[in-house]
Protein backbone atom coordinates (compact mmCIF):
# COMPACT_ATOMS: atom_id res chain seq x y z
CA UNK A 1 0.00 0.00 0.00
CA UNK A 2 1.53 3.41 -1.02
CA UNK A 3 2.65 5.42 2.29
CA UNK A 4 0.93 8.35 1.89
CA UNK A 5 -2.31 6.58 1.49
CA UNK A 6 -1.67 4.39 4.69
CA UNK A 7 -1.15 7.41 6.64
CA UNK A 8 -3.96 9.38 5.49
CA UNK A 9 -6.48 6.19 6.35
CA UNK A 10 -5.19 6.63 10.14
CA UNK A 11 -5.72 9.93 9.84
CA UNK A 12 -9.43 9.96 8.42
CA UNK A 13 -9.34 6.70 11.06
CA UNK A 14 -8.28 8.59 14.36
CA UNK A 15 -10.91 11.69 13.49
CA UNK A 16 -13.90 9.95 12.20
CA UNK A 17 -16.63 10.54 14.10
CA UNK A 18 -17.92 8.48 16.78
CA UNK A 19 -22.07 7.25 15.97
CA UNK A 20 -24.47 6.83 19.03
CA UNK A 21 -24.96 3.32 18.35
CA UNK A 22 -21.60 2.88 18.67
CA UNK A 23 -20.69 4.13 21.74
CA UNK A 24 -20.37 1.41 24.48
CA UNK A 25 -23.13 3.16 26.67
CA UNK A 26 -25.85 1.82 24.66
CA UNK A 27 -27.87 -0.19 26.72
CA UNK A 28 -29.40 -0.07 30.15
CA UNK A 29 -27.76 0.83 33.16
CA UNK A 30 -29.14 1.05 37.14
CA UNK A 31 -26.75 2.48 39.87
CA UNK A 32 -24.93 -0.13 42.34
CA UNK A 33 -25.21 1.91 45.34
CA UNK A 34 -22.83 -0.53 47.74
CA UNK A 35 -20.18 -0.08 45.11
CA UNK A 36 -20.71 3.82 45.42
CA UNK A 37 -20.67 3.61 48.83
CA UNK A 38 -17.46 2.09 48.83
CA UNK A 39 -16.36 4.69 46.14
CA UNK A 40 -16.43 7.57 48.53
CA UNK A 41 -13.30 6.09 50.75
CA UNK A 42 -14.62 6.72 53.98
CA UNK A 43 -16.53 4.81 55.82
CA UNK A 44 -19.20 7.44 57.97
CA UNK A 45 -19.67 8.82 54.18
CA UNK A 46 -20.58 5.14 52.68
CA UNK A 47 -23.09 4.58 55.39
CA UNK A 48 -24.81 7.92 55.66
CA UNK A 49 -25.11 7.23 51.74
CA UNK A 50 -26.55 4.00 51.90
CA UNK A 51 -28.93 5.29 54.42
CA UNK A 52 -30.15 7.81 52.54
CA UNK A 53 -30.63 5.63 49.32
CA UNK A 54 -32.65 3.19 51.08
CA UNK A 55 -35.20 2.37 48.72
CA UNK A 56 -34.28 4.40 46.03
CA UNK A 57 -33.54 3.24 42.31
CA UNK A 58 -31.62 5.02 39.47
CA UNK A 59 -31.80 3.88 35.71
CA UNK A 60 -30.63 4.86 32.91
CA UNK A 61 -31.46 4.09 29.25
CA UNK A 62 -28.54 4.50 26.28
CA UNK A 63 -30.19 4.29 22.97
CA UNK A 64 -28.67 4.32 19.86
CA UNK A 65 -30.33 7.05 18.28
CA UNK A 66 -28.61 9.33 20.39
CA UNK A 67 -31.58 9.39 23.15
CA UNK A 68 -30.45 9.15 27.10
CA UNK A 69 -33.79 8.32 29.66
CA UNK A 70 -33.07 8.78 33.23
CA UNK A 71 -35.17 7.33 35.87
CA UNK A 72 -35.44 7.77 39.90
CA UNK A 73 -37.75 6.03 41.79
CA UNK A 74 -38.77 6.57 45.42
CA UNK A 75 -41.31 4.44 46.87
CA UNK A 76 -44.26 5.49 44.55
CA UNK A 77 -42.83 8.93 43.20
CA UNK A 78 -40.83 8.96 40.07
CA UNK A 79 -38.63 11.42 38.11
CA UNK A 80 -37.86 11.23 34.59
CA UNK A 81 -35.54 13.11 32.16
CA UNK A 82 -35.34 12.86 28.66
CA UNK A 83 -32.52 14.32 26.58
CA UNK A 84 -30.21 13.86 23.92
CA UNK A 85 -26.52 13.06 23.48
CA UNK A 86 -23.88 13.49 21.53
CA UNK A 87 -20.36 11.52 21.77
CA UNK A 88 -17.26 14.03 21.86
CA UNK A 89 -14.54 11.32 22.32
CA UNK A 90 -13.62 8.23 22.86
CA UNK A 91 -10.81 5.77 23.81
CA UNK A 92 -10.31 2.49 25.85
CA UNK A 93 -10.96 4.13 29.31
CA UNK A 94 -13.30 7.03 29.27
CA UNK A 95 -16.49 8.76 26.97
CA UNK A 96 -16.95 12.29 26.88
CA UNK A 97 -20.56 13.02 25.77
CA UNK A 98 -22.41 15.62 25.43
CA UNK A 99 -25.78 15.48 27.48
CA UNK A 100 -29.02 18.11 26.51
CA UNK A 101 -32.16 18.03 28.26
CA UNK A 102 -35.07 20.27 30.29
CA UNK A 103 -34.12 20.94 33.81
CA UNK A 104 -36.88 19.63 35.94
CA UNK A 105 -37.34 22.21 38.29
CA UNK A 106 -39.03 22.46 41.44
CA UNK A 107 -42.89 22.02 42.76
CA UNK A 108 -44.16 23.37 45.55
CA UNK A 109 -45.00 20.57 47.61
CA UNK A 110 -41.53 19.63 47.53
CA UNK A 111 -40.95 23.34 49.11
CA UNK A 112 -43.80 22.42 51.77
CA UNK A 113 -42.78 18.83 52.42
CA UNK A 114 -38.62 19.72 52.83
CA UNK A 115 -38.30 23.47 53.10
CA UNK A 116 -34.58 22.66 54.60
CA UNK A 117 -33.43 21.48 51.49
CA UNK A 118 -34.57 24.95 49.13
CA UNK A 119 -34.78 27.43 51.62
CA UNK A 120 -32.03 30.46 50.82
CA UNK A 121 -31.18 27.98 47.56
CA UNK A 122 -30.76 29.10 44.54
CA UNK A 123 -33.86 27.06 42.90
CA UNK A 124 -35.36 26.93 39.48
CA UNK A 125 -39.36 26.76 39.07
CA UNK A 126 -41.69 26.62 35.77
CA UNK A 127 -44.96 27.61 35.82
CA UNK A 128 -47.17 30.32 34.58
CA UNK A 129 -47.34 33.86 34.85
CA UNK A 130 -50.62 35.05 37.02
CA UNK A 131 -50.79 38.54 38.92
CA UNK A 132 -48.54 41.54 38.80
CA UNK A 133 -48.13 43.76 41.24
CA UNK A 134 -45.99 46.61 39.52
CA UNK A 135 -45.54 48.43 42.87
CA UNK A 136 -43.42 45.90 44.18
CA UNK A 137 -41.82 44.72 41.43
CA UNK A 138 -43.05 41.66 41.67
CA UNK A 139 -45.97 38.88 39.85
CA UNK A 140 -47.23 35.53 40.80
CA UNK A 141 -45.74 32.24 39.57
CA UNK A 142 -48.84 29.28 39.29
CA UNK A 143 -48.54 25.40 39.57
CA UNK A 144 -52.21 24.42 39.90
CA UNK A 145 -53.68 26.38 42.59
CA UNK A 146 -50.72 27.32 44.34
CA UNK A 147 -48.83 30.32 43.59
CA UNK A 148 -45.76 31.79 44.73
CA UNK A 149 -44.60 35.31 44.54
CA UNK A 150 -41.57 36.68 42.69
CA UNK A 151 -39.67 39.42 43.07
CA UNK A 152 -37.36 41.08 39.82
CA UNK A 153 -36.61 44.38 41.24
CA UNK A 154 -32.69 43.23 40.29
CA UNK A 155 -33.43 42.73 36.82
CA UNK A 156 -32.55 44.55 34.15
CA UNK A 157 -34.63 47.26 32.69
CA UNK A 158 -35.15 45.22 29.16
CA UNK A 159 -36.32 42.72 31.62
CA UNK A 160 -38.65 44.78 33.08
CA UNK A 161 -39.97 45.99 30.44
CA UNK A 162 -40.66 42.22 28.90
CA UNK A 163 -42.44 41.50 32.33
CA UNK A 164 -44.87 44.85 32.07
CA UNK A 165 -45.94 43.66 28.03
CA UNK A 166 -46.21 40.30 29.56
CA UNK A 167 -49.05 41.24 32.34
CA UNK A 168 -51.46 41.82 29.44
CA UNK A 169 -51.18 38.05 28.80
CA UNK A 170 -51.56 35.89 32.13
CA UNK A 171 -50.83 32.09 32.01
CA UNK A 172 -47.49 32.76 29.78
CA UNK A 173 -45.36 29.99 30.35
CA UNK A 174 -42.31 30.92 32.24
CA UNK A 175 -39.46 29.58 34.27
CA UNK A 176 -37.59 32.14 36.99
CA UNK A 177 -34.49 31.38 38.79
CA UNK A 178 -33.62 32.48 42.02
CA UNK A 179 -33.29 32.28 45.71
CA UNK A 180 -36.34 31.18 47.52
CA UNK A 181 -36.67 33.08 50.52
CA UNK A 182 -39.38 32.66 53.65
CA UNK A 183 -41.00 34.94 56.10
CA UNK A 184 -43.73 34.46 58.40
CA UNK A 185 -47.08 36.37 58.50
CA UNK A 186 -48.69 35.37 61.93
CA UNK A 187 -48.55 31.82 62.00
CA UNK A 188 -48.17 31.15 58.07
CA UNK A 189 -45.19 30.62 56.11
CA UNK A 190 -44.68 32.50 52.89
CA UNK A 191 -42.47 31.79 50.60
CA UNK A 192 -41.01 33.58 47.68
CA UNK A 193 -38.45 33.73 44.80
CA UNK A 194 -36.09 36.79 44.15
CA UNK A 195 -35.81 36.29 40.53
CA UNK A 196 -32.30 36.37 38.98
CA UNK A 197 -33.06 35.15 35.23
CA UNK A 198 -36.87 34.41 33.92
CA UNK A 199 -37.55 33.15 30.44
CA UNK A 200 -40.61 33.10 28.80
CA UNK A 201 -40.56 29.75 28.06
CA UNK A 202 -42.31 26.23 28.96
CA UNK A 203 -39.04 24.38 29.33
CA UNK A 204 -35.21 25.75 30.10
CA UNK A 205 -33.02 23.22 28.95
CA UNK A 206 -29.26 22.47 30.10
CA UNK A 207 -25.99 21.24 28.43
CA UNK A 208 -23.89 19.39 30.33
CA UNK A 209 -20.46 17.62 28.92
CA UNK A 210 -20.56 14.35 30.95
CA UNK A 211 -16.56 12.22 31.48
CA UNK A 212 -17.84 9.12 31.93
CA UNK A 213 -15.07 6.30 32.85
CA UNK A 214 -15.50 3.00 31.71
CA UNK A 215 -15.25 -0.30 34.13
CA UNK A 216 -15.08 -3.08 31.88
CA UNK A 217 -17.83 -3.76 29.57
CA UNK A 218 -20.63 -3.58 32.50
CA UNK A 219 -19.75 -1.07 34.29
CA UNK A 220 -18.89 2.62 33.90
CA UNK A 221 -18.85 5.73 36.29
CA UNK A 222 -20.40 9.21 35.66
CA UNK A 223 -23.02 11.41 37.92
CA UNK A 224 -26.79 11.86 37.25
CA UNK A 225 -27.34 14.90 34.95
CA UNK A 226 -27.58 17.87 37.41
CA UNK A 227 -26.58 15.91 40.33
CA UNK A 228 -22.87 16.38 39.83
CA UNK A 229 -21.85 13.19 42.43
CA UNK A 230 -20.26 11.02 40.61
CA UNK A 231 -22.31 7.10 40.46
CA UNK A 232 -21.19 3.51 40.13
CA UNK A 233 -23.64 1.96 37.16
CA UNK A 234 -23.74 -1.26 36.21
CA UNK A 235 -24.95 -2.92 32.77
CA UNK A 236 -28.74 -4.04 33.39
CA UNK A 237 -28.66 -5.65 29.52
Amino acid sequence: MDKKLAVWMLVVIAYAPVYAEDSPLVGRWAVDFAKTAESLGNSDKAKGFLASSQGLSIEMDCLGDGTMLFKKTFGDESETIAGTYQVKKQDAEFVVIELVYPLQGIRFEQIYRFPQDFVDQEVLMKGTFREHYAESESFGLGQGDYVIEVFYESLSAEKKAEIQKKAQRLESPVVVSGVLGRSSIEDDEVYFIEAAAIAWKKDAMAKEAIRVKLNGPNGCEMPFPGLGMSLIWRREQ
